[in-house]
Parts: C-alpha cells; sequence; structure tokens
C-alpha cells in the first residue's frame, strides 16, 4: 500500500521514503525519511475522498459523492502562503518545500459501495440526474491538473493531551519558559494577522524537551 501511494505520488523520485499513514483531515499526511541525509519529515496534499454508490440490484450507477477537490486545494495552497509568511517563527513546525503531483493518480483511489435502498434520504436522485451530477462533478474534477504538496518539518513527541511518552516524558504544558514559548507563536501569528483556525491539542506536539510546537495551523 505504502509502495505503490509512494509511486503515484513519485516521492521516491523527489528523495523520500513513506514511513508512516498519519491521515489527516483536509489533508493527508505521510511521515517519509529524506533518502538523502535521513532526517524525518512531514509530506502533507489534498486528501481524497471520493466515491461511486452502485446499485447491485438495478445495475447501474445511483449516486456519487465526492468532498470538493477544488475546495481542498485552496485549503492546502492557503496553508503554503501562511507557512510562507510564518517563516522563521520558533514554536511552528516549517515548511522545507512545496510543490506540485499530478492529480491523474486520484482516480485509482474510487471506492465502490454497494447500494442500500433502505438508505434512500442520500439518494434522491433519479438515475439519470445521478449519472448527470456524477460527469458534472468529474468535469469539475480533471481540470486541477495538479495538486499541491507540502514538505514540512517533522516535530517529535506526543500530541498535548495524550498521555506520557514511550520515555516517560509529560504531555503536558510545563513551566513558564515553555508557556512563553507557545505565547510567542501564537503572537507572531497575530502580528502578521493570521488567525489559528485549529487550535486544538492535537495541533500541538510537546516535544522531550517540554517545549510546544504547534504542527498544524488549519
Amino acid at each position: 500500500m505504502l509502495a505503490e501511494l509512494s509511486d503515484r505520488l513519485h516521492l521516491r523520485t523527489r528523495g523520500y521514503q513513506i514511513l508512516e499513514n498519519l491521515h489527516g483531515n483536509f489533508g493527508r499526511v505521510l511521515l517519509v525519511k529524506d533518502l538523502q541525509d535521513g532526517a524525518k519529515k512531514v509530506v502533507k496534499y489534498p486528501n481524497p475522498k471520493i466515491v461511486c454508490y452502485y446499485n447491485f440490484a438495478e445495475g447501474g450507477l445511483r449516486g456519487f459523492v465526492d468532498d470538493d477537490l477544488p475546495e481542498r486545494i485552496e485549503h492546502i495552497e492557503t496553508e503554503i502562503e501562511v507557512l510562507r509568511r510564518l517563516s522563521g517563527v520558533k514554536g511552528i513546525a516549517r515548511m522545507l518545500e512545496h510543490s506540485k503531483i499530478p492529480v491523474s493518480w486520484f482516480y485509482s483511489l474510487f471506492n465502490i459501495l454497494c447500494y442500500n435502498p433502505r438508505n434512500e434520504k442520500y439518494f434522491s436522485l433519479s438515475k439519470k440526474q445521478a449519472r448527470q451530477q456524477a460527469l458534472e462533478k468529474m468535469r469539475r474534477f480533471v481540470t486541477c491538473r495538479e495538486v499541491p504538496m507540502i514538505v514540512k518539518q517533522y516535530i517529535k513527541g506526543r500530541q498535548l493531551g495524550e498521555g506520557l511518552g514511550n520515555r516517560g516524558y509529560s504531555n503536558k504544558i510545563r513551566g513558564k519558559e515553555n508557556q512563553e514559548f507557545l505565547l510567542n507563536a501564537i503572537r507572531a501569528m497575530h502580528e502578521k494577522g493570521i488567525n489559528w483556525k485549529d487550535p486544538y491539542e492535537r495541533n500541538i506536539i510537546i516535544t522531550e524537551d517540554g517545549k510546544p510546537w504547534i504542527v498544524d495551523i488549519g
């Protein structure tokens, strides 16, 4: 699975090896190894969620759902611009590079699911309407020739509020110095006119030395 994903994203030709799928919401997040220096890094790109529903009883397309790839692309492009503006700010995982990947590989990620006639409320369209809607969504989809990809600094540690790490270090922000470390990062965002949209515990990593790092600015 990871090897196939690496080929589709052309990551090995870019000098990266996938170590783990870290999932993600608007963006799929991968932990990778830089094949030149051996350093761990994070790769993020729009998360494809495209689903075809197939009615096996009638033998045809019943409905089509996607998560609006253009919106996901815009989300990642906005993150690229924000990280560029925050370059050099301590306490925020920095962007190392960004590039484009071909959109064609998304087609192989379709999931065919069995239509459940008892779930009619999700499929109120006629077959003709569903087919037309599917074609329209596909037309919008194929206009996106490339999608953005970010390579970010990997911050090793535990999510805030997650419990003790493998080495027993705390998951809490301890000490005035470390609290100030986080506040300075947030203050830098505000000074640059950036609103942190996702101030959740999962987006703050506590490193072994107790410092809180913001790893996702939303």
